[in-house]
C-alpha cells in the first residue's frame, strides 16, 4: 500500500512540475473551450445584417422592406449591388436579398415571386443560420398573404395596377396578425417518464472537448512511464521488495486521478468562467471513471509499442485527434457520413458522449442509459486489462 501511494504521489507531482502538462490540462482546454465551444454558439442572439438590393422599386419591393424593418429581428440597409458583393467580401453583412425589376408585376399576376437570397459563409452557426431561414419564410408569408388579400380585392370588383399593388401590400400587413393554428411542444421522454431538455450546444461542446483532452493528458501521463524506462528507473523499481500488484496498482490509480482531475478542470471552466453548467449526477461519475480506466488501457498499449518518447507523442496525438473527430467531439456525429459514424462505433469517445447526453437528463433510469454504459464498459475492460498484462510484463 505505502508503493502504492508513494507511486501516486510522485506521479501527481510530476505532472505539476511539468509546464508542458500544465498547458494541456489548463491552458488550451480553457483556450479550446472558449473559442470552439462558448464563443459560435454566443454570437447567434444578435440581429442579422440584412442587405437589399431593389431593382424593382415599387410598392410591392417597398413593401417587404417595411415589414422587414418593422420585423425588429435584423437591421436592413437598401444598397446598391456593387455595395452588396463588396459587404459580402468584407462580412460586413450577413443576408443579401434581390428584388429583380418586375417583382410587382409578378405579385399581381398571381406567379411565383422571384426573390434572391445570399446568405455569407461567415454567418456563424445555429442561430444564426436559424434567423436567415426564418428570414426566407417571413418573405414567404408575406408573399402568400399578400396573394391572398389580392384575390380576395379583386372579386369584388375590377382593379387596375395600382390598386393592385396596394391590395398586395396591404395584405403583407395583415400576415403580421396571423397566429400559428396549431403550437407545439417537444419534450423528451426516457424511461417512460418525460424529462427535462439535454444539453444544449454549449454544453455538449465542453464535454467534447473534455472528452478529447482527457486522451491527451492520459498519453501524456503513460509517456512518463516509457521515460522511466528509458532512465532505467522501471528496472530498479522492479527490483523493490514491494510487490508488483502494488505497483501496478499505484500507476493505474495515479492515472485514473489523472483523468478525473482534467474532467474536473474542463467542467469547472465552464462553469466558472463561461456560465456553461454541466449536470452532475451518479451516471456522469460511472460514465467517466468507464471512460478513463479504457483511454488509460489505451494508452498504456500504445506506449509498450514505441520505442521513444517521439513516436510515443506522434502516435498518441494522431490517435487521439483522429478518434476524437470520428467520435463526433468537434462536430454533432449526424453531420458526419453514414460510413464515418459506422467507425464511431469503435470510438470509446463516442459511446462516452452517448452516455453523457442520456445520463443529463433528469431522472434518468437505468434501462436507459444501460446500452451505452455496456459498450464502454466493455471497452475498459478489455483495454485497461490489455494495457496492465503489457505494463506488468514490460
Amino acid at each position: 500500500m505505502n508503493a502504492c501511494l508513494a507511486i501516486l504521489k510522485r506521479t501527481l507531482l510530476e505532472l505539476m512540475r511539468s509546464r508542458g502538462n500544465v498547458i494541456w490540462m489548463l491552458m488550451l482546454p480553457v483556450v479550446f473551450t472558449f473559442v470552439f465551444g462558448v464563443l459560435p454558439y454566443s454570437q447567434g442572439d444578435s440581429k442579422l445584417n440584412v442587405s437589399v438590393i431593389d431593382h424593382d422599386n415599387t410598392p410591392v419591393s417597398r413593401g417587404f422592406i417595411q415589414e422587414m424593418e418593422h420585423s425588429g429581428s435584423d437591421s436592413v440597409q437598401v444598397i446598391s449591388e456593387r455595395e452588396a458583393s463588396d459587404d459580402l467580401r468584407n462580412f460586413k453583412t450577413d443576408v443579401v436579398i434581390a428584388f429583380p425589376s418586375g417583382l410587382a408585376a409578378e405579385a399581381i399576376s398571381h406567379q411565383p415571386l422571384t426573390i434572391q437570397s445570399v446568405v455569407s459563409p461567415n454567418i456563424g452557426q445555429n442561430n444564426s443560420v436559424s434567423s436567415a431561414s426564418d428570414l426566407q419564410n417571413q418573405l414567404r408569408q408575406w408573399a402568400l398573404a399578400g396573394q391572398v388579400a389580392l384575390v380576395q380585392a379583386q372579386g369584388s370588383r375590377q382593379l387596375d395596377v395600382q390598386q393592385k399593388e396596394r391590395a398586395f401590400v396591404l395584405g403583407m400587413r395583415q400576415a403580421n396578425d396571423i397566429h400559428p393554428a396549431v403550437a407545439t411542444t417537444v419534450e423528451t421522454l426516457s424511461g417512460g417518464r418525460l424529462q427535462a431538455d439535454p444539453l444544449g450546444d454549449r454544453e455538449r461542446s465542453v464535454l467534447g472537448f473534455a472528452v478529447m483532452f482527457i486522451i491527451f493528458v492520459l498519453f501524456g501521463s503513460t509517456g512518463n512511464i516509457l521515460q522511466e524506462k528509458v532512465r532505467g528507473t522501471w528496472s530498479r523499481l522492479k527490483t523493490t521488495p514491494s510487490s508488483r500488484t502494488s505497483v501496478l496498482t499505484g500507476y493505474g490509480l495515479s492515472l485514473f486521478v489523472v483523468g478525473w482531475v482534467q474532467y474536473l478542470i474542463m467542467i469547472l471552466t465552464g462553469r466558472l468562467l463561461f456560465h456553461v453548467r454541466i449536470p452532475f449526477n451518479g451516471w456522469m461519475a460511472i460514465t467517466v471513471s468507464l471512460y478513463i480506466f479504457a483511454i488509460t488501457g489505451l494508452a498504456l498499449c500504445v506506449s509498450g509499442l514505441v520505442k521513444t518518447q517521439e513516436q510515443h507523442m506522434t502516435a498518441g496525438g494522431f490517435i487521439a485527434s483522429i478518434s476524437s473527430m470520428i467520435a463526433g467531439t468537434y462536430w454533432p456525429l449526424d453531420l458526419e457520413p453514414t460510413w464515418m459514424q459506422h467507425i464511431a462505433w469503435f470510438m470509446p469517445q463516442s459511446w462516452a458522449l452517448s452516455a453523457f447526453q442520456t445520463a443529463a437528463h433528469s431522472g434518468v433510469t437505468f434501462s436507459a442509459i444501460l446500452w451505452p454504459l455496456t459498450v464502454l464498459a466493455g471497452f475498459a475492460i478489455v483495454f485497461f486489462s490489455v494495457g496492465m498484462v503489457q505494463l506488468r510484463y514490460s
